[in-house]
């Protein structure tokens, strides 16, 4: 087996992983220079940033938002900032996720016994979310938001 190629996918998976995380960031005013303070016409409802394009943060991503920020000025606030800590171990928790949950479903680990990332079917969509109507029950049920994102629009 060519271990350098498992090495240079780790590495690139891990590059692309951490540039994801700090443009996820960006889009919610939180860079190393700066963290971004709502709007004015924000609400406790929704909550508007000028990188988001007019599109509000509402309910969990609010708070979501508000418990990165927290995080980042606890630690900034010790001595330097850590932002770059923050998206690295990000990253890393994404990664070893990510390998988890294929591992286990390469090898029929999974409760479901749904693939999550790929299909047995050779779609190009994983198989849950092709049958994410029928996993509803075994998923443990959705909110108003998980099926508005189900639902086609």
């Amino acid at each position: 087996m060519d271990k350098k190629i498992i090495s240079k996918f780790a590495i690139d998976s891990h590059l692309e992983l951490v540039e994801a995380v700090r443009l996820r960031l960006a889009v919610l005013g939180i860079t190393e220079e700066a963290i971004s303070s709502p709007l004015p016409e924000s609400t406790q409802q929704a909550e508007f940033f000028p990188q988001l394009n007019g599109e509000p943060l509402t309910g969990d991503d609010i708070l979501r938002r508000r418990k990165i920020v927290a995080h980042l000025s606890e630690v900034s606030s010790k001595g330097n900032s850590h932002f770059e800590d923050f998206v690295e171990e990000v990253a890393y928790t994404w990664f070893n996720r990510i390998l988890a949950i294929r591992f286990m479903e390469v090898n029929d680990y999974l409760p479901s016994g749904t693939r999550v990332l790929s299909s047995t079917e050779g779609k190009s969509e994983p198989d849950i979310l092709v049958y994410a109507n029928d996993l509803e029950q075994e998923l443990g049920g959705y909110s108003k938001d998980d099926h508005k994102l189900i639902e086609p629009a």
